[in-house]
């Protein structure tokens, strides 16, 4: 017994000996080719280790790997899918007897992965080993008897990633490919056994900064689907994100959070938007709110936005059935700034290189309209604004219901009372791109809401409006380019006080006159105009303003797509003997900064209304009624379209379309002497200030 005994024991020195010596003398590089093509043979793609390789199995496994590269497939852009610099593993070997890992490290250093996808569709990370539906193919520990085996116990000491570079890059067809680029220059991941789960990482976005921290439970309950709590922080371009609440996977993912956001300016976020899209400005935004997550159940209660100065509450639900999201809800706003929701300019310091997707530049083609994100939910939203705020007040109310089916939007009724008056409109679209816009105003107060909005009051009075119009495109000059419709507005009553408005066109209106028009203020009779438009050209028509001092008529176009007016105004002064004479104007150029001259060239039609005759020009109508308000001036308008002046001879006719003889200055020379008591003097005056 004793020599058996003996025995036995010589032969365990020498297993362990020899398993030893094994591990003292064992030398991975002499496996590197085989390690090469069963990890080519696996995945699909040659896989090169460039690098050294050490493996150690005592105390610890570990395995330390230097420049390893995944091809890629030869349509990709970039040559290889994965890069990594450096691959530091190290699992503890005594825990493993008693079925549990314990990661003691996992390093990864200096990581590029690129992933690519062409506009059909393929995608380069779609490696073979994966199946259909993109998840590794997985088959569970068998105890023998079908049932799976026991998981094993987890536990992560750190796991760290350092320089990882991740890129992507969709093809689309006719146009450049999107991309953008994550950097993570920091990644560290802790859960040692019995503690929750932590992750803290920093990087760069679209040429953005981030931090990103999570905390949730531990592995154990992770694995065992007991609900745990969570607290999720992220903090990028000065806004702030928190997440926090209970997780249960027993049914899936399902949770109840608080979520809280804010910061200086909700505008900046644009700046890590795929297209680096205007936001609105939102200086400065907050917003809270109660999520409850379920299976395809999604609840947002308790919302609370803050924007500026505007405040809005509400609640939303989201559900998704048969793979179809629908969003009903209702928001009421107790306050609101429309000035909070302007849209930002495009940020000129957001370059080429630091868009989130490869945005376009301002002197490309113009962006498409996303017509398409019409399709991708269905909403049922009602708003209600108790208060809309101007800079200077209250500037009235307004409500309306939003709903989307099937891709096509429906805002109807939406109703806002604005400036004593109320205006009902409508609005729908289709992800064709077509679109249609009705709108009424009544009795809206011109100086109400202007001093609402903070402008001087340069105008008094009410008018009615009438907008209807209708077009189709996939990108704004498009539509622009093929609108069509018709915009009319009724002013009655009111005054103008001239000291309030730009000075550039009052200047040019009293250097056109015949006598002088110093007046500060002067009653309006009327205010009228007809816009009718017909692919985006607008023919600008029935256009009157009448007043105590002058009536002002306009006739002309503008294209839309170009943004090009070309418009005629004539101006008659309604005071002394000399009403019925004044230079056409000129207006001409971009509606933002269009020019205002005087037309010399058509002064001759501005004489043939002293005398009652037409020489091709417009009339200005002549206003019977002044106390008619806005139908008083459309029958002047339409009487004088309707009954132009009789035709002209004589000398008069002759000098002022170029054609008179010697004789002819003498001609009108006596013309103007039959005229009122102080006219001739006054129209003598106007035609040589012009015509030198």
């Amino acid at each position: 017994m004793k020599k058996l005994f003996i025995g036995l024991l010589v032969v365990v020195v020498l297993i362990v000996g020899g398993v030893a010596a094994f591990v003292a003398t064992f030398d991975v590089e002499r496996y590197r080719p085989e390690i090469e093509t069963q990890a080519t043979n696996a995945i699909g793609r040659k896989v090169e280790l460039a690098g050294p390789m050490s493996i150690t199995f005592w105390p610890s496994l570990a395995i330390t790997i230097r420049d390893v590269t995944i091809a890629n497939p030869s349509w990709t852009e970039a040559k290889h899918l994965l890069r990594a610099g450096s691959i530091d593993l190290s699992i503890a070997i005594m825990p493993l007897l008693q079925r549990q890992i314990e990661i003691e490290r996992v390093f990864l250093d200096d990581i590029d992965l690129a992933l690519e996808e062409t506009a059909n569709g393929e995608q380069n990370w779609r490696l073979p080993m994966f199946d259909q539906a993109g998840s590794a193919q997985q088959q569970s520990a068998d105890t023998g008897n079908g049932a799976a085996g026991p998981g094993l116990d987890l536990a992560v000491s750190q796991i760290s990633l350092n320089q990882i570079r991740l890129s992507h890059r969709k093809a689309r067809p006719n146009d450049t490919p999107l991309t953008h680029e994550l950097v993570l220059n920091r990644v560290t991941v802790r859960a040692p056994r019995g503690e929750r789960l932590g992750l803290d990482a920093e990087g760069v976005f679209a040429g953005e900064e981030f931090n990103i921290g999570l905390r949730a439970g531990t592995l154990a309950e992770i694995q065992s689907k007991t609900p745990f709590t969570m607290d999720f922080t992220a903090a990028v371009v000065g806004s702030d994100l928190q997440v926090q609440g209970e997780v249960d996977l027993s049914q899936g993912f399902a949770g109840d959070f608080s979520v809280a956001m804010q910061g200086p300016r909700f505008a900046d976020l644009s700046r890590i938007i795929v297209g680096n899209p205007s936001l609105p400005l939102g200086e400065p935004y907050r917003v809270l709110t109660r999520a409850r997550v379920g299976a395809m159940q999604y609840q947002l209660s308790d919302i609370l936005v803050e924007f500026g100065a505007s405040r809005m509450a509400g609640s939303l639900n989201l559900a998704i059935e048969d793979g179809r999201p629908t969003a009903t809800g209702a928001l009421v706003s107790e306050t609101l700034t429309p000035d909070d929701f302007a849209m930002a300019p495009r940020d000129p310091s957001v370059t080429e290189e630091g868009r989130a997707s490869g945005g376009r530049a301002p002197s490309e083609a113009p962006a498409p309209i996303p017509w398409s994100a019409l399709q991708t939910v269905d909403v049922d939203l009602s708003v209600d604004l108790k208060a809309i705020q101007a800079a200077n007040g209250p500037i009235g109310s307004g409500k309306g219901r939003i709903k989307l089916n099937g891709g096509r939007l429906d805002a109807a009724p939406i109703e806002v009372n604005v400036g004593g008056g109320r205006i009902l409109a409508s609005l729908a679209a289709e992800t064709t791109g077509a679109f249609g816009l009705q709108a009424n105003g009544a009795g809206i107060d011109y100086g109400a809401t202007l001093a609402a909005l903070g402008v001087t009051q340069a105008v008094e009075g009410s008018t009615d409006f009438a907008v209807n119009l209708a077009g189709r495109g996939a990108t704004v000059p498009a539509i622009l380019s093929g609108l069509n419709g018709q915009i009319t507005m009724d002013g009655g009553n009111g005054r103008i006080l001239t000291e309030y408005l730009d000075s550039k066109w009052i200047d040019k209106i009293r250097e056109a006159s015949p006598l002088p028009l110093d007046f500060e203020s002067t009653l309006m009779h009327c205010a009228i105009t007809s816009i009718g438009i017909e692919n985006g050209l607008a023919e600008i028509t029935e256009t009157m303003v009448d007043t105590a001092a002058l009536t002002l008529a306009a006739a002309g176009r503008y294209s839309l797509a170009e943004d090009q007016l070309d418009m005629v105004m004539r101006v008659r002064p309604n005071t002394r003997a000399t009403a019925g004479l004044s230079a056409p104007l000129k207006v001409s150029g971009p509606l933002s900064n269009a020019s205002i001259n005087i037309d010399a060239q058509g002064l001759a039609r501005g004489l043939g209304d002293l005398v009652g005759v037409n020489l091709g020009s417009f009339p200005v109508p002549v206003n019977t009624n002044p106390d008619g308000g806005a139908e008083a001036c459309r029958l002047a308008s339409r009487q004088a379209t309707n009954n132009p002046q009789s035709p002209v001879g004589g000398a008069l006719q002759n000098l002022l379309q170029g054609q008179g003889g010697e004789g002819s200055g003498n001609a009108v020379e006596d013309t103007l002497q039959q005229l009122p008591e102080g006219t001739g003097d006054a129209v003598r005056g106007l035609f040589d200030r012009l015509t030198r």
